[in-house]
């Protein structure tokens, strides 16, 4: 799920240490402003162990969100993990079409300042995170108007501001509203404290239809420090075709199976510091011909045969910390 929308945050203090009382107020008061917003809900599937403590994959969901996408600026810029208790809604609107979101402290990245709530408004769901240039400076205009709208009130907030000037909308009502309660339900079945599970998403055609986006997009696999010794032959068998990044790091691999050999569009395979994973335990001749970034760092290995010559796209072999005595 992708939208465009306008964004305000509300900051606390979890310690000074580092800025002043001035930065700190300035950075509050610039999230507290309207801002040009991407935000994605989405998934990336990551490995854990199921009841059995056999390894399996299974999605991580994750809400995305860009504030005033031409900005460099990397505090404008966040992904929190949808884990029970994450998030959830506050409130919504819907004659305004406002959504307040409202995060837990402990589940956020440790800051100086972290995020105690979001407003969201002016929501349009989108295909595509791009931003037209037409679609930009509309939103640049409205958000203009907002902070006229405070200058020329004393005391008044942004949230009054967009009380009283309305943005032109350009979708219709009832897309807007169907929108917004697919973020409350992807927010509540993800994040409920009790019971809040990626097993809770509807599988109803509309909303899956919706996800399918990240399905073909999220096309990564991490393991990292995992714990693993081994990957049984099936982990390859299950995954999808389409997934181009495997991390492997970390772990005491002894071997890789050569079922690796169906993932036809893998780009980047990162296997470093597996230092149990030796020249027999990487099947060179079973590696899918498209990997462009094989990193081997901290592993075993001490040879690179000649088969390695049949990665026609390789660009990056990364060697570093091993014991490699002989390339083909």
């Amino acid at each position: 799920m992708r939208i465009h929308c306008l964004s305000s945050i509300t900051l606390e203090v979890e310690n000074v240490d580092g800025k002043s009382e001035e930065e700190i107020a300035k950075e509050k008061n610039d999230a507290k402003m309207y801002a040009l917003t991407i935000i994605e809900i989405g998934y990336s599937d990551i490995g854990r162990r199921n009841k059995e403590g056999e390894w399996c994959i299974e999605p991580s969901y994750k809400f995305l969100f860009i504030r005033d996408p031409s900005s460099n600026r990397d505090d404008l810029f966040d992904t929190i993990l949808m884990t029970p208790g994450a998030m959830k809604i506050k409130d919504i609107d819907w004659k305004n079409f406002i959504i307040d979101i409202e995060f837990r402290q402990d589940k956020l990245k440790k800051s100086v300042l972290w995020m105690k709530s979001m407003r969201i408004c002016n929501i349009k769901q989108v295909s595509t995170s791009t931003i037209t240039k037409e679609e930009r400076q509309k939103y640049r205009d409205y958000i203009e108007c907002v902070n006229n709208y405070q200058l020329k009130n004393p005391g008044s907030t942004s949230e009054d501001a967009v009380d009283e000037i309305k943005m032109e909308k350009s979708v219709v009502e009832k897309t807007i509203k169907q929108t917004m309660r697919c973020i409350r339900d992807a927010i509540t079945h993800l994040c409920d404290p009790e019971n809040g599970s990626y097993k809770n998403i509807p599988t109803n055609a509309r909303y899956k239809t919706k996800l399918q986006t990240f399905e073909e997009t999220n096309r990564e696999v991490t393991f990292e420090e995992s714990n693993l010794a081994e990957i049984p032959k099936y982990f390859f068998q299950k995954l999808p075709t389409s997934l181009i990044w495997i991390c492997l790091s970390g772990n005491n691999l002894k071997s890789i199976p050569a079922e690796i050999s169906r993932l036809a569009a893998l780009l980047t395979l990162i296997l470093n510091n597996n230092p149990f994973l030796d020249d027999d335990g990487i099947p060179w001749l079973y590696l899918p011909t498209s990997i462009k970034c094989l990193d081997l760092s901290y592993s075993g290995i001490t040879v690179v045969p000649e088969t390695i010559q049949r990665l026609i796209s390789l660009k990056e072999l990364l060697l570093v910390g091993t014991k490699i005595s002989v390339i083909f």
